[in-house]
């Protein structure tokens, strides 16, 4: 949606009648209720152009930043469940996979692959990063970051041990996006060759795979095979040199 002028106020409203969870959008309100009792009538117009008369009790308010797609939730003026929300689906649409809560980085079908989102030339942009928010949210990002604090560059200045946690229902893309940070390491870090530690690890991590899911399994309403386990892999970098020193 286009931001709106502040004076033209502005509702959550779902189009489903909140049948479909989380498909609530933002809605300009065209006659405002008489009263703010929860029956008070108003007319509202959709984002599809559709005039509609709601209730109060229907809507709720929704202020201009939740209708922009910022890349950092923590940014919205108004942090709302309808706001996330509309947010990670604003921008996914736009072709954004990745989007900031704060430390955290939220991924929707991040691997839907195409040449540059992980290309070399990518790693070399998030290589050194001073603000978060001067690229685009992405996975390298958060390498970076924990990268750099783990050397004690910049404000921090003693070296700090590091901790990424991957989470996601199985299928989810765990095992790709360690694949991912680890590749980031070795390449900024300038491990001269994948096979340094890291490339092995990775095969590792993709043999361990069929016997681990043999173990602690159970069946959810989404899979029929969802995993019970985490897999922990710790990486060492070289004091002199930075570069990847060992991976267990």
């Amino acid at each position: 949606m286009e931001e709106k002028d502040e004076a033209i106020e502005l509702r959550w409203w779902s189009p489903s009648k909140s049948r479909i969870l989380g498909d609530r959008e933002p809605v300009e309100v065209i006659e405002p209720p008489e009263s703010s009792e929860p029956n008070a009538t108003l007319t509202i117009k959709t984002l599809s152009g559709k005039i509609e008369q709601v209730q109060n009790k229907e809507t709720s308010v929704c202020l201009p930043t939740s209708c922009q797609g910022l890349p950092d939730i923590l940014d919205l003026d108004d942090f709302s469940e309808d706001s996330m929300m509309y947010t990670l689906r604003t921008r996914y649409k736009a072709g954004h996979w990745y989007t900031y809560v704060g430390p955290i980085l939220i991924s929707i079908n991040p691997f839907q692959w195409n040449k540059t989102l992980y290309s070399i030339d990518q790693m070399q942009k998030y290589k050194g990063l001073q603000s978060k928010k001067a690229l685009d949210p992405h996975l390298f990002a958060v390498a970076d970051a924990a990268l750099q604090n783990v050397r004690g560059v910049g404000e921090i200045c003693t070296l700090h041990n590091q901790s990424i946690i991957i989470s996601g229902e199985s299928g989810a893309g765990k095992t790709e996006a360690t694949k991912l940070i680890m590749q980031y390491l070795a390449r900024v870090t300038g491990t001269k060759s994948m096979n340094e530690g890291v490339g092995e690890l990775e095969d590792r991590v993709l043999r361990t795979n069929p016997v681990l899911e043999s173990f602690g399994n159970a069946k959810t309403l989404r899979n029929d095979n969802s995993s019970r386990f985490g897999k922990y892999i710790q990486i060492g970098f070289d004091k002199t040199t930075g570069k990847v020193k060992k991976c267990v």
